[in-house]
């Protein structure tokens, strides 16, 4: 029998929003892995270097002291596993919301979804996340300058303003989906309507965000084991001079391999907090603006 589709606005309780998460991964299995495989295991084949390289270097510098070399390859490694993670989960936040749009607007939902279908949204909302992550570092270094300006003056008024920050912070979250997923939206509009949204639905976001953050730490967590457990071995075999087989070629290899499957891993994780933002949304917007009632509305007045 053929799934019903999952609707993006609509009320649903806490469970219902976990099973709408779920629910579309599950359906959309495929071709997301497909995507994701061609974004994001590139992305992860050199961050497991990066990985792998800092690692060592760590192990060298513990077994041998402080040198200049040894320090600056682990500044080099951590800098570039920084800039991958970086570009990795702009990847991911434009693919996942891209499938998302596609699957309420197709017809047949994600079927046979091809890359020529999906490159004119896939790069229109990359152009959107650019300009969004650009007005956030431009906005963060403002709000900090003013920030620590009112600390110097004021150190309570300071703390005030730090606490309202951190209680804004989720209704902050459905920035994404709605200027991913809404038309004819700006930045400063969708930061309005994720604060009017969010606020009202503020125990909501908390709660599937929290709940998907510790599945994701969990999950993430248990698939890091292998990776962490073979270098732990290796730094210990090394300090007591018994290499063998952890200093080999195919060692270090099978290290880079869990190491892949740790990034992509995790990256593929990291998607289940965004959907179920998206559905958050979903749920904020039909609850308070009767998005599915306006809509039915304007397309009476059309017949």
């Amino acid at each position: 029998m053929e799934r019903q589709k999952i609707e993006l606005y609509q009320e649903r309780t806490y469970g219902e929003k976990l099973s709408a998460t779920f629910a579309f991964v599950s359906e959309n299995m495929q071709v997301l892995l497909k995507f994701l495989i061609y974004f994001l295991l590139p992305v992860s084949l050199v961050q497991a270097v990066a990985m792998n390289g800092y690692f060592s270097s760590a192990i060298a510098i513990s077994q041998s002291g402080n040198d200049a070399t040894g320090i600056a390859k682990i500044v080099g490694s951590m800098g570039l596993m920084v800039l991958l993670y970086f570009v990795g989960t702009i990847l991911l936040a434009v693919i996942v919301y891209a499938l998302m749009r596609l699957y309420g607007e197709r017809e047949n939902r994600l079927q046979g979804l091809t890359w020529t279908e999906l490159k004119p949204v896939f790069v229109k909302m990359l152009k959107r996340c650019m300009m969004l992550i650009l007005f956030s570092i431009l906005a963060s270094i403002v709000f900090t300058a003013l920030l620590l300006g009112v600390v110097s003056l004021h150190p309570f008024i300071g703390f005030v303003v730090a606490l309202c920050v951190m209680m804004a912070v989720f209704p902050l979250a459905l920035v994404y989906p709605i200027y991913f997923l809404e038309d004819n939206v700006t930045i400063i509009e969708a930061i309005s309507k994720a604060f009017r949204l969010g606020f009202a639905t503020w125990g909501g976001i908390f709660g599937i965000f929290v709940t998907l953050a510790i599945l994701v730490s969990i999950v993430g967590g248990i698939i890091s084991l292998p990776w962490a457990i073979l270098n732990a071995m290796k730094m210990v075999m090394g300090a007591n001079g018994e290499e063998g087989f952890v200093g080999s070629i195919g060692y270090s290899f099978i290290v880079y391999l869990f190491g892949v499957v740790q990034c992509f891993a995790n990256y593929f994780l990291y998607a289940l907090p965004l959907i179920g933002l998206a559905y958050q949304y979903g749920h904020a917007a039909e609850k308070i603006d009767h998005v599915t009632v306006e809509s039915d509305i304007d397309r009476f007045e059309q017949l």
